[in-house]
């Protein structure tokens, strides 16, 4: 992404396939965090995320946190997964 950019471009969503939703959490491995997203329901996801701030130029070791939820009206917490990456600000 470049400098000063307030969305990234990264596919977030929810297979359709899943019998649950999860809440996303963008943030870098210092814990700052640059987007919490709205329950995701299966089907549904995001390809531009905005972001909570700008990033400087730098490589940013970052990652996608998925926290799962039942989809029933108590919205039970389940299991959770990480995906970490590098995010290159140039």
């Amino acid at each position: 992404m470049k400098e000063g950019d307030e969305n990234l471009h990264l596919s977030i969503g929810n297979p359709k396939s899943n019998e649950c939703g999860f809440y996303a959490t963008l943030k870098l491995d210092d814990g700052t965090v640059l987007y919490e997203s709205e329950l995701l329901k299966p089907g549904f996801g995001l390809t531009e995320v905005p972001l909570s701030q700008t990033l400087k130029k730098g490589k940013y070791t970052a990652m996608v946190c998925y926290d799962c939820v039942s989809l029933d009206e108590k919205h039970t917490p389940l299991n959770s997964a990480e995906s970490e990456f590098l995010l290159i600000v140039k």
